[in-house]
């Protein structure tokens, strides 16, 4: 019997990803239709619901017009007070006709909802006056009297005809019922405006109108469907009304809590698609990626590369790393070691250069002490055994990181009058100094240095050296300070010049040029990338420096620098 083999074929991670992703994309789409679908369908029912609340008011106000109207033919076929206007002959005839006709009127108006104004004219004795309460501007009863007293106004009605009829005057719009009988008119006008107010109880929104004219602009649509302002029209074909209604609905504003729940549908099969991918995304961190670390951390373990060992949360791998913990460890300790080995070596170097004394600046104090000896000048060696005595102290003393600002002012103060001993009126320096800085922390010997190499390198005989030194803060917020140091000497060498502006060493292979190269060493090693170290030639002539480093204060020195001379 032949043996069949099953196989399975086996597929990655990401495949699976991929084809859930696939098969997550109609599942959106199906969900995003249905949530299209149900809020269609609530947009809808919203608006049925409006527009049966105005028809139910458009019924009650037919039925109100059509009780105005009886009243009118009523009034005017049997009430007596009217015929007591119409055939008056005096004014307390008139009078009394008038008042009985206005508390009929106002007994008829406890029963309606809208404030109408009655007015009655009579043809034999041209009387024409206000039957109940004016609802109307002055101005704009006036207007009615003229156009009632119209002759086709006074005409004879037959019949309880409905037929209500509109003008407009001073931009506003009116509805009025005129029933002329025997030399007899009664007129009911209203503005449409107050026909309209109960409807203002409806919520149509902050931006909705209701009125008898279709408004400017109408929304239509894919997306007016949804969040726009619908217009709902009401023909009076339709209401049996005199007149259109026309209802423009502000949907956002009149329906925002519903508005909201919409959106939320319509967003929901997004979030569940951007959950599902976040979940896509956690497997592939969580477990894909841990994986591939580990493999690769075994392939470079094997290639003997130094690997950091990290807990991935996962306890088949973790146990894994587990087992080869040990000898990562021991590879990082050997790497600290001798990291630590190197950096301390590096600050041997650095206090060693810091504190370096070079032999023939003082072998040229000793001859120059020597040659003032012979020519009996003891004042200026005494000035000059003080001002190397404190230039010693300071140097055997400076074994701190920083030093405050003052401090390496007056060191720098002791070194120039050593060099001025030597060189007279020929070396000039000035300081331009914001006092405010003298406490300001600084590195011992960095200005020295600089001082020291532009005396070195700038000074001849011929001609005298200025260096100007102007030390100020950077910026108003006072982080950073600026120390800015210029010569009039011959200017750096191009090829010293680029190799400072290419952080290039200057030291050569006997020893020579150590100074800028230390500065810069131990400005490194200080503030990082904290601080600014520039050079440059000025135009025509002489060296320009700039240093700008991190303000921190410092206990400050009760020795203020004398450097303007």
């Amino acid at each position: 019997m032949q043996k069949l083999k099953l196989t399975n074929s086996s597929h990655s991670i990401d495949y699976y990803a991929k084809m859930l992703i696939i098969l997550l994309i109609p599942i959106l789409f199906i969900n995003f239709i249905l949530s299209f679908l149900s809020i269609s369908t609530i947009h809808k029912q919203n608006i049925n619901q409006m527009t049966s609340s105005i028809n139910i008011y458009a019924d009650s106000l037919q039925k109100e017009l059509k009780a105005v109207d009886h009243f009118m033919f009523w009034s005017a076929l049997h009430e007596p007070s009217i015929d007591e206007i119409a055939t008056s002959t005096t004014h307390n005839e008139y009078e009394t006709g008038l008042r009985k006709l206005r508390y009929r009127v106002t007994d008829f108006m406890f029963s309606t909802n809208v404030d109408w104004t009655f007015l009655v004219a009579t043809t034999g004795n041209h009387r024409f006056t206000n039957a109940s309460a004016l609802h109307l501007d002055y101005s704009v009863y006036h207007q009615l009297e003229d156009f009632f007293n119209q002759p086709e106004q006074l005409k004879t009605t037959s019949g309880a005809s409905n037929n209500w009829e509109k003008v407009s005057l001073y931009n506003q719009e009116y509805l009025y019922r005129s029933v002329h009988y025997n030399e007899k008119t009664i007129f009911a006008v209203v503005a449409t405006k107050d026909l309209l107010t109960p409807l203002n109880t409806i919520e149509i929104g902050n931006q909705g109108s209701i009125s008898t004219m279709p408004p400017e602009t109408q929304s239509n649509g894919f997306i007016n469907l949804l969040f726009g302002n619908p217009v709902l029209h009401f023909n009076q074909e339709e209401t049996q009304l005199p007149f259109d209604v026309f209802v423009k609905i502000d949907y956002p504003s009149a329906f925002k809590n519903m508005l909201f729940l919409q959106v939320m549908m319509l967003l929901l099969p997004f979030i569940i698609g951007a959950f599902s991918l976040f979940l896509l995304f956690y497997i592939q961190t969580r477990v894909i990626r841990p994986v591939r670390r580990f493999t690769d951390r075994l392939i470079r373990i094997s290639k003997e590369e130094p690997v950091k060992l990290i807990d991935e949360g996962i306890s088949e791998i973790d146990n894994a790393n587990d087992q080869i913990t040990g000898m990562v460890r021991e590879m990082q300790n050997l790497r600290i070691n001798v990291y630590e080995s190197e950096l301390e070596q590096k600050r041997m170097e650095l206090n060693y250069l810091r504190t370096q004394i070079q032999p023939h600046f003082y072998l040229n104090i000793l001859s120059t002490i020597h040659s003032m000896v012979q020519t009996e000048n003891y004042h200026e060696i005494e000035e000059l055994t003080l001002s190397t005595s404190k230039y010693l102290r300071y140097l055997f003393q400076s074994t701190q990181d920083f030093v405050g600002l003052s401090a390496e002012l007056a060191h720098i103060e002791n070194y120039l009058a050593v060099q001025k001993l030597r060189y007279g009126d020929s070396l000039k320096t000035y300081l331009h100094l914001d006092h405010n800085l003298a406490d300001a922390a600084i590195p011992p010997l960095v200005l020295q240095t600089f001082i020291e190499n532009a005396v070195k390198h700038s000074y001849t005989v011929d001609d005298n050296l200025v260096i100007d030194i102007d030390i100020s803060f950077t910026n108003l917020a006072k982080s950073h300070y600026t120390i800015t140091i210029k010569d009039n000497g011959y200017g750096f060498p191009e090829d010293v010049l680029e190799k400072l502006q290419s952080h290039t060493s200057l030291v050569t292979p006997e020893g020579k040029h150590v100074g800028l190269t230390n500065v810069r060493e131990r400005l490194d090693l200080l503030y990082g990338t904290k601080y600014q170290l520039a050079f440059k030639n000025q135009q025509g002539h002489g060296t320009w420096i700039q240093l700008i480093i991190p303000y921190q204060a410092i206990t400050a020195s009760s020795n203020q620098p004398k450097l303007n001379t």
